[in-house]
This record gives structure tokens, C-alpha cells and sequence, in this order.
């Protein structure tokens, strides 16, 4: 009897009534949808046509596409301008500099296509500046497809020292099973950076005089300064979900291709009515990341040495073993009109880390957790999200998420009127705890960080408006002297986003900007305002052969304490020497379309000779100057 008033919540909350199973069913070869690999979430499997439009596509690698400091070459460390400061349940090493290059098994993309499917990028650019990406997916049998991501940088940058090197290989299998109710996505991921550091230029004044008209050989810091970053990450994450009762219907007219939902296509007129258990996740991830510097004439830049003054060879190692058991009530390939989504997990890390070959540490962390969503009648939800940690290093983190929203439906377009309250205690990256370097050591426990987040948004098709204000207490950050220290209060941050697409005929608008304000600038500091506005036109010419899509894309932030950079630990910090900022970077693009490749040209930063020498990236790191990139993207179907 008590084992029965036990399962009875359970059983309720599996329960799904009036189910419908929808998916895709390309009609050609040239219909291709992606989507992600979600089935550790809470939501059913989400998926999107992929862009085959002229728009943006000038934008090409992430410095293009959001808000950073940079160091003058494409692949080199970026320090984001806008960011964010909520942590991830779990261990956290914290060197992400070269974040925005990484592909993630949350990231790559799945594809859903009839025939294989393929397709290349590539760019070309000043400075021997290479950019290939491609793309491949193929079915193998039913169900079971096989996908290649494969991105290559290359470029030499504008002034000496600046090569960078760096390739991402992701190799991804799925399965659906016939009956619909067992499905696996896997996938190897390599992320390999080899970057030269030149620790910036010796004078500000070369580059501010323009006393070298010819980059290269302009005089900078470090001479023989190489780091290399090489992540290896494998992933499996799989669900079942027994079913009683099932019923489909013109199961004969299934594809071959697997059960793919999405809310154009509705197999049979009726739903499925049938009892579920819900959706049990597994979910196993290995990551091992490793990071060596290497510096033959260190004398002339750094003043402390450690172990050797005439060479520097530093390296750290880290591994991640993440191992999680969930159960959710929503099914993966699934519809259902059932108000109420919940989700109960566990997992467990195993860490490890490694200086200079040697074990130094070890941690096992245990971390519960589990989210809700319930919606409410007249369209509006409730969202929840918890976790508390138990084990070593991390023990006690916990975090606490809230979001109330609104669904609003006019014209078949979706809006969403949101708030939401985040609490946080987190321990330092552990990056800042220990270290042991020939230039830099440290070893030091670090109190907990509190963080508050509440805000709210609205959002529509092609619109957004984002207020936003965090209060951290006790954060850790680098100092001016590139060590690790602990601020002995709170800062609050506020910010205010906003972002708006226009479309009139053959004009297009793309509007961007940010406003925020930090109580304390010396410990953070960002520009208060930030812009991006893109601009074109664009139809067909000489006969409808050629989509044209001509236009001009301009970014601006105001004047700041721009970051500066420490090329031993691949990392930016604190400084208050020198401001930049209130500064235009424009490009003159023109975008296109014959056939099914797409091409552009990119007149990158064209005003630059005319408009001063003041655009500074980092401290001592000036933008590159004007330049031509030439891409196209073409895609196969075969």
C-alpha cells in the first residue's frame, strides 16, 4: 500500500494524453533541417530549416558576430565585452579565452536531409587569412545517420607573431529506433589552437603615428612566444521510454530516415492515446583539456621567474569524467497538450588535475538537481531550476532558477513577455585557485561568490528588449598584476539589450545595442554603450541570374579600460594605464546568390587610412586595418 501512495505521483505526472508524434518528411533533396542534441533536456527535440539565404553571411567567425576584445588576428584569445557571470552547475576550470572557438556536443548541429548532405565554406582574406569550414551528413540506415563538422583557421595577422592555427573536428552519430521510444546521439570532438603571442607592440606610438606603414615590422614584446590549447571531449547521450498502449497510425508511410517532429507535418488525423512511464536520460561525457606555453626568450618581456630565466615550458592538463541518470515526464519525439514538465537527475564528476605531467589533484563532486515548467491557462508558464553539489572543491554550490512568461500568438508569430530571478554560490574556476608557472603561482582558497540575476525580456520574431541586473558578491578576477584576488563586498552590474530586424522590400536592417553600468569599473570594466547596425538591399539583376545583396555593417563602443593580456597564461586582465574605445569599424559588403552557392566580398574597416589610428583591440594590441575577404558557401546534395 505505501509503495502504491509512493508511485501514484509518479505515475500521474507520466502520463500523456492526446500525444501526437509529428516529423519531418523532405519532399526534396534540397529540404534540409537541423537540429541539436537536447535529450538530456526538458523539451521535446526542436528543429530548424537551414538558412539558405544571402544574410549575414559576411559575418564569419565569432568576432563578427557579438561583442569582444580582441588581439589583432582572427583565432587569437577574445575577451567578451558583454558578459555573463552565471555559472554552470559542476567543476569549472576557467581559462576560456578561446571559448568562442570551441565546438561542445551541446553545439554541433544534427542534420535531417534525404540524400547525403554537404556543404563547404570558405574565406579568404590579408595576411594569408584562411577560413575553411565543412559540413557533412549521410544516412546510413534507417534511423542511423553519420555527420562530419570540420572547421580550419589559419591566418598569419598583420603585425609579427600573430600566427594562429586552429582546427575543430567533430565527428556525430543518431539513432531513432523503429518503435520510436529509444534513441542515441554520440559524438568525438577534437578542438586543437596553436596561436603565436607577441605580447603586443613595443610602442603605442608606432601604430598611433602610423610611423610603419608596412605591419610586419613594426617592433613587439616577445619573440618566441607559442601556446597551444587541445581539448578532446566524447559524448554519449541516450533515452528510453516504455510505453503501454501504443498506437500509431499509417506507420507504412513512415521515411526511412527516423521520427523527426516538427509542427508542419502530423502523422494521422487522430493523436496517440497511450500510457507512458515518461523518458529515462543517460547521459556520459569525457573532456581532457590541456594547455602549454612555451617561451625561448622570456627575459625581454616577463620579471619573474620561478624555475628557469632562460626558457619557459609551462603546462596544465585537466579531465573531465560526467556521468548523469535522469528521468523527465516529457517525451523526446512527442507532443503532448499535458501542463505540467519535470525532470529528476543526478550526476557525478570525477576531475582531475595535472601540472607539468605530475597528478596534483582529484575531486569527486555528486550534484542533484532537477526543473519544472507548468503552464497556466491564458498562455502564461512557470519555469524552475535547481542543484546543490556535494563532494570535494565544489562542495556546496547550489543554484536556484525562475522564470515567469507569457506566450502571446498573433498572426501566426510567437512573442514572449518574461521575468526571471536566479540565485547562485559558486566556488571560483579553479584556475585561480592553484597554478604554478614559471612566470606566475599561486595557491590560494577563495571564499564562495554570491550572485544574484533577475530581469526580464520580451522577444518576438525579430525583435528583443532585455533588462538585466546581477549583484556579486565576493568576486574573484585577475588584478593588474595578472594574479588571481578576491573583491571584499558586492558590485552590482546593470544592463539594459536590445535588438531589432526590419524588413521593407529589398531593405533590411539589423539593430543592435547595449547599455551597462558597473558600480565598481576598477573590478569590472566594460563599456557603457555598445552599437551594431547592419544595413542592405537586395533583389535579382542581369535577367533574375544573380541575387545581389549589397550593404554596410558598422560596430562602436564607448571608451574604456580595454582588458590587457598575459601571454603565459593565455588570459586577460585588469588594467587602468590606458583608455580606448569611441571608435567606428565599418565594412562594405556585397552579398550574393547563383544558384544554390552563395558568395560575398567584404571591404573590411575600409575607412581606416582617413579616420586616425586609435582602433586598439587590447592594450597594446591594435585592430587589423583595411583588407578584402572574399567566401562562398556551397552546398551538395548527393
Amino acid at each position: 500500500m505505501k509503495k502504491t501512495i509512493l508511485l501514484l505521483p509518479l505515475l500521474w505526472l507520466s502520463r500523456v494524453l492526446s500525444a501526437q508524434v509529428i516529423w519531418v518528411s523532405p519532399h526534396d533533396s534540397a529540404e534540409i533541417y537541423s537540429f541539436r542534441n537536447t535529450i538530456s533536456g526538458i523539451d521535446n527535440i526542436a528543429f530548424r530549416r537551414i538558412d539558405t539565404s544571402t544574410r549575414l553571411i559576411h559575418q564569419y567567425y565569432p568576432e563578427l558576430q557579438g561583442f569582444y576584445a580582441t588581439l589583432g588576428n582572427t583565432g587569437l584569445p577574445l575577451y567578451p565585452l558583454v558578459p555573463d557571470f552565471n555559472p554552470l552547475p559542476g567543476f569549472s576550470y576557467g581559462r576560456n579565452a578561446m571559448a568562442a572557438y570551441r565546438y561542445t556536443p551541446e553545439q554541433i548541429p544534427y542534420f535531417q536531409s534525404i540524400t547525403p548532405f554537404s556543404e563547404v565554406r570558405y574565406v579568404m582574406g590579408p595576411d594569408k587569412e584562411n577560413v575553411l569550414h565543412a559540413l557533412y551528413s549521410r544516412n546510413l540506415y534507417r534511423g542511423l545517420t553519420l555527420g562530419l563538422n570540420y572547421r580550419l583557421i589559419h591566418s598569419t595577422g598583420p603585425y609579427s607573431r600573430q600566427l594562429t592555427d586552429l582546427d575543430n573536428l567533430a565527428i556525430n552519430i543518431r539513432y531513432f529506433s523503429k518503435n520510436k521510444h529509444y534513441g542515441i546521439m554520440a559524438a568525438i570532438i577534437r578542438n586543437g589552437f596553436d596561436y603565436q603571442l607577441n605580447g603586443g607592440i613595443q610602442n603605442d606610438s608606432d601604430f598611433e603615428t602610423n610611423k610603419y606603414s608596412r605591419r610586419p615590422v613594426v617592433p613587439v614584446r616577445l619573440s618566441s612566444a607559442n601556446a597551444n590549447e587541445t581539448q578532446r571531449t566524447y559524448s554519449l547521450t541516450q533515452f528510453w521510454e516504455p510505453v503501454k498502449n501504443h498506437e500509431t497510425r499509417d506507420s507504412n508511410k513512415v521515411d526511412t530516415l527516423g521520427y523527426i517532429p516538427d509542427t508542419m507535418h502530423v502523422q494521422g488525423d487522430k493523436p496517440a492515446r497511450f500510457f507512458s512511464f515518461g523518458r529515462f536520460i543517460h547521459k556520459l561525457e569525457y573532456t581532457s583539456t590541456s594547455y602549454t606555453y612555451i617561451d625561448n626568450a622570456p627575459n625581454t618581456f616577463y620579471e619573474n621567474f620561478f624555475r628557469n630565466p632562460s626558457t619557459t615550458f609551462d603546462s596544465v592538463s585537466v579531465f573531465n569524467l560526467r556521468n548523469e541518470i535522469a528521468w523527465t515526464n516529457v517525451l523526446y519525439l512527442y507532443q503532448s497538450s499535458f501542463p505540467l514538465k519535470l525532470k529528476l537527475g543526478a550526476e557525478y564528476q570525477l576531475v582531475g588535475y595535472n601540472a607539468d605531467s605530475l597528478r596534483l589533484a582529484t575531486f569527486h563532486q555528486l550534484i542533484p538537481s532537477g526543473s519544472l515548467r507548468l503552464m497556466l491557462p491564458s498562455g502564461f508558464g512557470l519555469e524552475g531550476k535547481g542543484w546543490l553539489t556535494f563532494g570535494t572543491y565544489n562542495g556546496g554550490d547550489a543554484g536556484i532558477e525562475g522564470k515567469l512568461f507569457k506566450s502571446i500568438v498573433r498572426n501566426e508569430k510567437e512573442w514572449e513577455l518574461a521575468g526571471f530571478v536566479n540565485f547562485y554560490t559558486s566556488t571560483p574556476d579553479y584556475f585561480y585557485t592553484r597554478y604554478a608557472g614559471n612566470h606566475q603561482q599561486w595557491d590560494t582558497a577563495w571564499g564562495h561568490q554570491e550572485i544574484m540575476h533577475l530581469g526580464g525580456y520580451f522577444k518576438g520574431p525579430k525583435s528583443m528588449l532585455q533588462p538585466e541586473y546581477y549583484l556579486i558578491n565576493n568576486y574573484v578576477y585577475l588584478n593588474e598584476n595578472a594574479y588571481p584576488a578576491q573583491h571584499d563586498g558586492a558590485i552590482s552590474l546593470f544592463r539594459l539589450k536590445a535588438a531589432q530586424s526590419i524588413e521593407w522590400g529589398p531593405l533590411f536592417m539589423q539593430l543592435e545595442g547595449v547599455w551597462q553600468k558597473s558600480s565598481n569599473a576598477s573590478i569590472i570594466s566594460i563599456p557603457t554603450y555598445l552599437a551594431k547596425a547592419t544595413f542592405s538591399l537586395s533583389g535579382y539583376i542581369f535577367d533574375n541570374a544573380l541575387w545581389a545583396e549589397p550593404g554596410m555593417s558598422a560596430t562602436w563602443h564607448s571608451s574604456y579600460y580595454a582588458p590587457a593580456f598575459m601571454p603565459s597564461i593565455s588570459s586577460f586582465y585588469l588594467q587602468t594605464k590606458k583608455k580606448t574605445g569611441n571608435f567606428v569599424v565599418a565594412d562594405i559588403f556585397l552579398n550574393a546568390k547563383i544558384a544554390r552557392a552563395r558568395l560575398f566580398l567584404r571591404y573590411r574597416h575600409f575607412h581606416a587610412a582617413w579616420t586616425g589610428f586609435h582602433y586598439w583591440g587590447a592594450l597594446h594590441y591594435p585592430m587589423p586595418d583595411a583588407g578584402l575577404n572574399f567566401g562562398v558557401i556551397w552546398p551538395f546534395y548527393d
